[in-house]
């Protein structure tokens, strides 16, 4: 007699344990299945849209004109309220955030895009080939909602629906099939995470998840059916007691759409028994249930909460400015699949996407309390639906009144609750000052070198007649000035004391493609064309942005790399430095560079400002121009300050798009120098050390030093090495 086969929530709870497990076994050997765990997410994302298109369409259409006369006057209204009531409760979350210190390396998502967001793209369908190729979900849900509306007074639509239909069950077979692969999906995603993710990597994961666990948990028990309660006949307790079997089926499978006819089966039983016989009303739940279903629910809508949480996890600023888009733009990516929503609002409001990996892994947990709060979610709107069709709600101001004031505060105790929970007992120890300064030097092995921290004697001055890179080679070493003051991340000195960054690492590999020794030097930025004319030194790699002052003085290489110009702030601030044409119009107080050509560049960039020259950088972030609202320095050499300094942030406006060219300064006579330089830089360029530089000191890949993931094989049982 065979055995019964496993259910695929068994599968997924099967696939999930033995990823973890092998991940925690083998550590990073089980990298390598995050390819599949990618190929995974991409394959739930096929027939996303084109199920958005026809099922859509293809409920509203099947509707008559009465039905969706009533709907559209009372059901709605059901809906509008249960929207509102979760939107609100995410947003409101944000302030149960706990105040810490957080910063992150530099990412391509500080800088805006250039072309601002079109608005009237992402909601009005003007042309829906272009929304479905652009992925602006909105507007596709917008066009659909049109058409399926357009098809009720349509005759003979039955010639479309039908074949809507068709279509639907189509892409519901595709989407089936991509679902029985969950278990070897989720067990790829668990295993590579498992295997490469530390433990602190994911501390600040649970503030999310426990947040939208106690949340979904408020709406499954208390908000949603407290309204069907308050609205009906029907008892709050009978709501347990009928869908109980429903609610746990739905839980454990992680799936709404296997128990819609459980659903559709006990709310007909439950109004026939507590609000009416008459068929009419048990009819409506035949239509409102599967209807229900292509709509966000409570427990989808609350994982909205991951892009608020996001920001706040990368110091990225979602302030309360930015709720109303949030909430709308949320409500209506999250008509389609969330694995397309989430990526799309993270990229909207520049938040770096290789967070989504966090939200796949909370979803191992929170899937499940999303489907139970969906699930309750479709129950309440089958069954107070189905009652306002009829006329048989209990409609009444004061309970209105009262049930909209009871769940907000019931959600603001929550918020409030974890909220302290967070505070006082969620530890998240910041970390990010000490990987900024325990980095290291990526190339100077094979090089000699000597690091002074005063200036030696002058070099001699060549002949007329020799070229310096020949004087370099024949003396053998090449003197390299870096700033007197540190100037993160290009040149700085460690924890050890080591002088490391960006600019000393391409100066060894400099000193290492020329053969000779190296020499680094200190230089005075503010003599910086007194002291390389005067021989001190042969060339200066810090962080010199090219400017008229000293292009007319020095002999520039090219620019090995382009910084953004960005505004620096303490938190707090930042919202106010968001756009701007804002900004032209507010009379702030800007620390710049005590050099002319800023001074004027930000004249005209900020007409109403007042300019507070500045000649350190470090003495802004250690709070010595208290006057000052923010300072003008750049988003690369910020972002990497702001790991030191946590409490400052780093801002790119919207409509600032300027690039500031970064070069080697060589001194006067020098030609040969630069133009050797010229051609090395785009060598390094080409052949990607200039890129892993960049990615190592910029963006601060790999900054933290990789020590081998504690896994049982090696650590316990000693099997592999």
């Amino acid at each position: 007699m065979g055995g019964k086969r496993l259910t695929l929530s068994n599968q997924i709870l099967i696939g999930v344990g033995l990823g973890l497990f092998l991940g925690l076994f083998f550590g990073e050997r089980m990298a390598f299945l995050h390819v599949v765990g990618t190929i995974y997410i991409k394959l739930l994302q096929v027939t996303v849209l084109p199920y958005i298109i026809v099922s859509l369409t293809g409920s509203l259409g099947k509707l008559t004109l009465e039905q969706a006369s009533v709907m559209a006057r009372r059901v709605s209204i059901i809906f509008l309220i249960l929207w509102v009531l979760t939107l609100l409760s995410v947003v409101l979350s944000v302030f149960s955030f706990p105040n810490i210190e957080t910063a992150s390396f530099f990412s391509s998502s500080m800088i805006p895009s250039t072309k601002e967001p079109d608005y009237l793209a992402l909601y009005i369908p003007f042309n829906p080939f272009f929304s479905l190729a652009q992925n602006l979900v909105p507007a596709v849900v917008i066009f659909c909602i049109l058409m399926g509306t357009a098809l009720i007074t349509v005759e003979k639509k039955e010639l479309i629906i039908e074949p809507l239909d068709v279509a639907s069950k189509g892409l519901l077979r595709i989407t089936n099939f991509f679902v029985k692969l969950t278990p070897i999906g989720l067990f790829a995603i668990a295993a590579s995470a498992a295997g490469t993710m530390y433990v602190e990597d994911i501390k600040q994961l649970q503030v999310y998840i426990l947040l939208y666990i106690a949340l979904s948990l408020v709406f499954t028990f208390w908000i949603l059916p407290a309204l069907v309660s308050t609205f009906t006949r029907v008892p709050y307790v009978k709501i347990f007691e009928y869908f109980k079997d429903a609610l746990v089926m739905a839980f454990f499978t992680g799936s709404v759409f296997v128990v819609l006819p459980l659903i559709t089966e006990k709310a007909t039983e439950i109004i026939k028994r507590f609000v009416t016989e008459d068929q009419d009303t048990q009819n409506a739940v035949e239509v409102i249930a599967p209807a229900s279903f292509n709509f966000p629910g409570s427990g989808k809508l609350l994982l909205l909460l991951f892009i608020p949480f996001a920001g706040w996890m990368t110091n990225t600023d979602i302030g309360p400015g930015r709720f109303i888009e949030l909430a709308s733009l949320g409500f209506f990516t999250f008509f389609g699949s969330v694995n397309v929503a989430i990526p799309w609002l993270l990229d909207f409001f520049r938040i770096p996407a290789d967070i989504f990996d966090l939200f796949m892994m909370s979803g191992i947990i929170n899937s499940r309390f999303s489907t139970l709060a969906s699930a309750m979610f479709t129950i309440v709107v089958s069954i107070a639906g189905a009652c306002a069709m009829t006329s048989n709600l209990r409609l009444s101001l004061p309970r209105l009144v009262r049930y909209v004031v009871t769940s907000i505060l019931g959600c603001i105790g929550v918020i409030l609750v974890m909220g302290l929970i967070f505070r006082f007992v969620v530890n998240i120890k910041y970390e990010k000052h000490d990987i900024a300064m325990e980095m290291s030097l990526q190339l100077k092995d094979g090089v000699a070198a000597k690091v002074y921290d005063h200036q030696p004697p002058p070099l001699p001055r060549p002949p007329s007649n020799v070229p310096l890179t020949t004087a370099i080679k024949e003396r053998g070493v090449i003197r390299i000035g870096y700033p007197l003051e540190d100037k993160m991340p290009f040149s700085y000195h460690n924890k050890k004391g080591e002088l490391v960054g960006l600019s000393i690492d391409l100066a060894y590999q400099l000193a290492k493609d020329m053969g000779v020794g190296l020499e680094l030097v200190p230089i005075d930025d503010r003599h910086l064309a007194e002291e390389l004319n005067s021989a001190k030194v042969d060339v200066v790699m810090g962080h010199n942005l090219i400017i008229p002052e000293t292009a007319l003085r020095l002999n520039f290489t090219q620019p090995f790399m382009y910084e953004t110009m960005a505004l620096v702030m303490e938190d707090y601030k930042r919202s106010l430095f968001q756009d701007m044409n804002d900004l032209r119009e507010k009379a702030v107080v800007l620390a710049v560079p005590d050099i002319p050509y800023y001074k004027n560049m930000m004249k005209d960039l900020f007409p109403k400002a007042r300019l507070r020259p500045i000649g350190s950088v470090k003495d802004f972030f250690l709070g010595r121009y208290k006057d000052a609202d923010a300072m003008v320095y750049t988003a690369e050499g910020g972002a990497f300050m702001t790991l030191i300094y946590p409490r400052y942030s780093v801002v790119v406006p919207r409509g600032l798009n300027i690039r500031l060219p970064l070069a080697f300064p060589v001194r006067m006579g020098g030609q040969s120098l630069a133009r050797f330089m010229d051609a090395w830089i785009a060598m390094k360029t080409h052949d990607g050390t200039l890129d892993r530089l960049v990615s190592y000191w910029i963006k601060g890949e790999n900054a933290k030093p990789k020590r081998p993931r504690w896994c049982i094989a090696r650590d316990l049982l000693h099997i592999i090495d």
